[in-house]
């Protein structure tokens, strides 16, 4: 069920992109990656607080000791910070970076990330693109 419309989710994370200062050609290249964040956020699973957090309500909760519901992205971070994360990945295994920077996003260990349900996953790949040193 959509919770804001169309118009209103590109807005939104326009604003995000305008934020992280993200060019026209990140947005070119990233423009089907932009476009399920957006659906996203029309469909609730994702939303955008005031200081450019990114917001993701999981579709399947992680049930441990305590229920994860959300996982907050911060929406910048310091090339020597992904570095440190990267620490042990080869630069070949695309899936281990993704990984390693989403939960470096979260502020969790990279095996947290393995509760995640696919669907949930695709959204935490996505923002993580983002982050990726080009």
């Amino acid at each position: 069920m959509e919770k804001v419309s169309y118009d209103l989710a590109k807005e939104e994370f326009n604003r995000w992109l305008d934020f992280k200062r993200v060019k026209p050609k990140v947005r070119e290249d990233y423009k089907e990656t932009i476009e399920s964040l957006v659906e996203n956020i029309q469909f609730g699973f994702l939303r955008i607080d005031e200081d450019c957090n990114l917001i993701q309500e999981l579709i399947f909760p992680i049930e441990a000791d305590i229920v994860t519901r959300e996982l907050t992205y911060k929406p910048r971070v310091k090339v020597g910070e992904i570095h440190n994360a990267l620490k042990g990945i080869k630069a070949s295994d695309a899936h281990e970076m993704i990984k390693a920077i989403a939960a470096h996003l979260i502020g969790m260990p990279k095996g947290f990330l393995s509760n995640l349900d696919t669907e949930d996953y695709s959204i935490c790949q996505n923002i993580a693109l983002f982050f990726i040193p080009k």
